[in-house]
Order: C-alpha cells, then sequence, then structure tokens
C-alpha cells in the first residue's frame, strides 16, 4: 500500500542547522528506519492509516496527525508521502539527485541498508522489505530506459580517468564502493592490491567479481607495514579516519604518484610530498557537473518517467484470498 510510505529528508547542507541525533532518537522510538548516505538522511516508515475505509476503493484513507516535528519552524528538510515518497525515493536509489548522474553506488547503499535490518522486527521494516522489491524493479528499469547514452557515469570508470597512468594500485577498503571500483581499475591489467581488515570477508566478496591483471590482499592494521610492491596509485573507499590513516602512511613511506581519496570526511588531511596528485570527493564529483546539459536534460526526462511509474504502482491493486488491498507490487 503506497499510501503508507513516508519519508523525511535531511539533505547534507541542512543537517548542521538540523538537530539530527535528537530527530533520529525521537523517530526511531515511533517506528522510523535512519538510511544515512554521504549526501541524505533519510527516515523512512509504514504509516499508520485509519481503519474506517469507505466502500470505494478510491476513497483515501486518513492518515493520523502529521508527525509534531515536521510543524516546527526549526525543522529544516522535505517531508513526503504517499506516491511522492515512493517517487522521490527511486529517484535517490537510481542515481538521479547524485552528483554522478545514475551512478549506481546508491543502489548498493540501499542494499546493504536494507540487509543491515533484517533483523529489526517492525512494521515499518517489513513493509520496506517487501517495497524494495518494486523500487529495485523500477531502478533498473529507468536505467534501462531513460539512462542511456549519457557516457560512462560510475566511479570506477571516474578513477580510472583520474588515474590513466598508474600501474601498481592499492585500495584501501573491500566495501561495495571498492568492489564497483576494482573491475575498472584492473580493466588494463594493472597490478592492484586490497588492502582491509576482514581479509576472508574480502576474498569472498572479490571472488564474485570478474578482474583482470594481478589481484592480492594485503591487512589493513595501523602500526604494520604492507609488505609487496609499493604503489604509485593508492585510492582511499572506506571511511577511516585522518588520525589513523595519516599514522599508516606515514609507516609504510609511500611512493606515490596519485591519492584518490573518496571518503566524505576528510578532514585537514594533506600529505607532505608535493608531487603526488591528490583528488578529494568535491573534486571528484566535479568530473560530473550537475551543470552538464546533457545531464541536465536526461535527468528531466528521468524524473517524469519516475513520477508516472509512481503512479502507476500506486494504482495497483491485487486481489487476495483474505481481503483486498491496494499494494505496491
Amino acid at each position: 500500500m503506497l499510501r503508507k510510505l513516508e519519508i523525511v529528508h535531511i539533505p547534507k547542507k541542512l543537517q548542521k542547522s538540523t538537530d539530527l541525533n535528537g530527530l533520529e532518537i525521537e523517530l526511531k522510538a515511533d517506528g522510523w528506519l535512519t538510511w544515512n548516505t554521504c549526501l541524505r538522511t533519510l527516515f523512512i516508515r509504514a504509516r499508520e492509516i485509519s481503519k474506517k475505509y469507505g466502500s470505494s476503493f478510491t476513497e483515501k484513507p486518513s492518515f493520523t496527525e502529521k508527525p509534531s516535528f515536521i510543524e516546527k519552524s526549526s525543522f529544516r528538510g522535505e517531508h513526503f508521502v504517499g506516491i511522492d515518497a515512493y517517487a522521490f525515493l527511486l529517484e535517490v536509489v537510481s542515481g538521479i539527485h547524485s552528483p554522478i548522474l545514475g551512478e549506481t553506488e546508491v543502489l548498493g547503499q540501499f542494499k546493504e541498508f536494507l540487509r543491515g535490518h533484517l533483523a529489526v522486527e517492525t512494521k515499518s521494516m517489513k513493509y520496506l522489505q517487501r517495497l524494495s522489491q518494486s523500487i529495485q524493479q523500477d531502478a533498473k528499469l529507468v536505467r534501462s530506459s531513460v539512462l542511456l547514452d549519457i557516457g560512462s557515469r560510475t566511479y570506477g570508470s571516474i578513477v580510472r580517468k583520474l588515474a590513466p597512468k598508474a600501474e601498481k594500485v592499492w585500495i584501501l577498503g573491500s566495501g561495495h564502493l571498492a568492489q564497483e571500483i576494482a573491475p575498472w581499475i584492473s580493466a588494463k591489467g594493472q597490478e592492484t592490491t586490497i588492502v582491509c581488515r576482514n581479509l576472508e570477508k574480502a576474498r569472498n566478496e572479490f571472488s564474485k567479481i570478474v578482474c583482470k591483471g594481478s589481484w592480492s590482499f594485503a591487512q589493513f592494521m595501523q602500526n604494520l607495514r604492507v609488505s609487496g610492491p609499493q604503489p604509485d596509485t593508492l585510492i582511499i573507499a572506506a571511511p577511516i579516519k585522518t588520525p589513523t590513516l595519516s599514522e599508516w602512511l606515514e609507516l609504510n613511506q609511500l611512493s606515490l604518484q596519485n591519492l584518490i581519496d573518496l571518503r566524505e570526511d576528510r578532514g585537514s588531511f594533506t600529505l607532505q610530498a608535493s608531487a603526488v596528485s591528490i583528488t578529494d570527493l568535491q573534486s571528484f564529483f566535479n568530473q560530473f557537473s550537475q551543470a552538464d546539459l546533457k545531464a541536465t536534460e536526461v535527468r528531466g526526462v528521468a524524473m517524469d518517467f519516475i513520477r508516472k511509474r509512481a503512479q502507476y504502482r500506486g494504482e495497483r491493486i491485487e486481489h487476495r484470498p483474505f481481503g483486498w488491498d491496494d499494494l505496491c507490487a
């Protein structure tokens, strides 16, 4: 039932003026789920609907009252309900609001968010798990129907362009972002080392990825040097804290040509070696500016497509042996 879906969106640029921790505590107590990305925080729940239905299926049921925090003058964010909420969630998962239009990293983050809440036995989580099937199906449809001919817009493709002459690459991290980057980095046969904390898990995850070149895995420990060939390029694809990273880099004494830092919060991180080409997250995003004419045009078409898809989902009715219910899928 799409009309149950409710989302509160707090963009990163507004989070400093919002008591995000206090809001999360308040909403969690009321059954909301929290999904954080590097650009936004989404609070999601299945909203309660009055049981007093009319005889017509087209009659809209009444919701419980709007959450109190929405009415506060201090609230900074967006509030979506029903079809509007589904459309916005689909836009986010499809990469429509990402600096890199149509990027797939956010879809991976959404799947991780769902997996991380499998043990949560709430009405909102059960509802969202069912809803997620429709979201993922529609995100795939958006990509195949609209997000075509806009060039290669993935993290991996941009990393490869930023370090075209890389021969020996270390990727610090083994999560979804590292897994997305890895096939692109190894496409020309570079020597690639995945430096991570959990070697067994990394080997298992990367065994599912088809990669060329020479591959190896190394243990990340703050006070341990990594053995093996020194890299000319280091890609930071894990949320490691700057003090830890700085200490680790000093210990390993890497002779780098390129450092690509994909952390959201890098603080005051610097390298003393002036010859190193450093790319931070903002510079990375600037490779595909929101002002790009073709991206702007495609984004508008995609949002129209998503809106129609959300309306289609909202109008679908499924028969059940024990009654009727309008469902999201």
